[in-house]
């Protein structure tokens, strides 16, 4: 079946693993599920990575045959499933909550896609469904688009996230396609508020309104905190007149920000609970909360090549895809953080 690029709801990828076993994302609810082959193909049929169109019947069989945590072999995902590229060590803001910049994870050098046949072949080759392209703010890296070139035909989930400041007409026509989901900062509607701890609210609005004219898929990132948690309602309000319908929420990680900014998860659950019981219907409200840090968050590759990961604000780091491959990488790097890193995407939203 052909890929309808105009809506991908009732579209899945699939990746085999082996010859009986692929790993599956679903677009009408954004989780990964390991399934049996024989659910959507006939034997030997499953050769490589695939993005195909199903209906409601054959969603419903694959999550009903979805492997269980309880009998999960970890040891068969040699390569992570969701992988995070930050595309850029350098920004033209700098917002007072930034991980990058206060949690130390800038690298000195930026050279991770000067070396674009280096990722290509430890992703595409790879148990790799999803590419998150971070920063810094990715679009001011040179290779930017040519990355996205040679990745946007092989059916992956690829996320870009960038502050909104930046007009790039080459980027522009490469997220028409709508193989490419792209999520904007906006803490909230009111130039103050956002100016405040992010900046450039004008060419932030500008540019998503350019965004929403082309029909690209976009969504809003926004962080919760003491400045803007009594603002997001009419944050909401905006976001469902311009039709957008994701709106991702991140909790302030309080290891990067000041005190004044934090605000308390009782406060931070009532906030959330109010917008979902009062726009639930409307927008896709998704949230990336926890009581604490702890937890292996995701694989990053940083700008120089350095594949890690974080807990407790502390950086691990795991090898350099500039040395070795990605798969060498994640097989020997600790069994309990495959198995969090599996366990954050296959069974639970992804």
């Amino acid at each position: 079946m052909n890929v309808d690029l105009r809506s991908r709801v009732n579209n899945i990828i699939i990746n085999p693993i082996d010859a009986s076993n692929s790993l599956v994302y679903s677009f009408r609810n954004g989780k990964f599920y390991l399934t049996q082959n024989s659910v959507l193909f006939h034997k030997n049929e499953l050769k490589q990575r695939k993005e195909i169109v199903i209906n409601d019947d054959v969603h419903q069989n694959i999550i009903d045959s979805s492997c269980k945590k309880k009998d999960f072999d970890y040891e068969m995902i040699n390569t992570p499933i969701v992988i995070g590229i930050m595309a850029s060590n350098i920004c033209n803001i700098r917002c007072n909550y930034c991980i990058a910049y206060n949690g130390g994870g800038y690298s000195k050098k930026c050279n991770i896609l000067s070396n674009q046949n280096l990722l290509i072949d430890n992703i595409i080759n790879s148990n790799v469904i999803s590419v998150l392209i971070s920063g810094g703010e990715p679009l001011l890296n040179p290779n930017l688009s040519l990355f996205l070139r040679s990745i946007i035909n092989s059916s992956m989930l690829i996320l870009l996230d960038t502050n909104g400041t930046i007009e790039n007409e080459e980027i522009t026509t490469l997220l028409k396609t709508k193989k490419i989901i792209t999520r904007i900062s906006l803490d909230s509607i009111d130039y103050k508020i956002h100016n405040k701890n992010r900046g450039l609210f004008d060419k932030t609005i500008h540019n998503i309104k350019n965004y929403l004219d082309n029909d690209i898929d976009l969504r809003i990132n926004t962080v919760l905190h003491r400045d803007n948690y009594n603002e997001l309602i009419q944050l909401a309000e905006w976001i469902v007149d311009n039709n957008i319908q994701y709106w991702h929420i991140f909790k302030l990680q309080r290891d990067f920000a000041s005190m004044n900014l934090w605000i308390s998860d009782k406060d931070s659950d009532k906030v959330i609970n109010n917008l979902r019981e009062n726009y639930g219907e409307k927008i896709k409200i998704l949230c990336k909360f926890s009581k604490s840090n702890d937890g292996f968050s995701s694989f990053v590759v940083d700008s120089e090549g350095n594949c890690f990961s974080s807990k407790n604000s502390h950086k691990y780091v795991f090898g350099n895809l500039f040395n070795e491959s990605l798969k060498s990488i994640w097989l020997k790097s600790p069994i309990d953080y495959r198995k969090s890193h599996c366990d954050k995407y296959l069974f639970n939203e992804g």
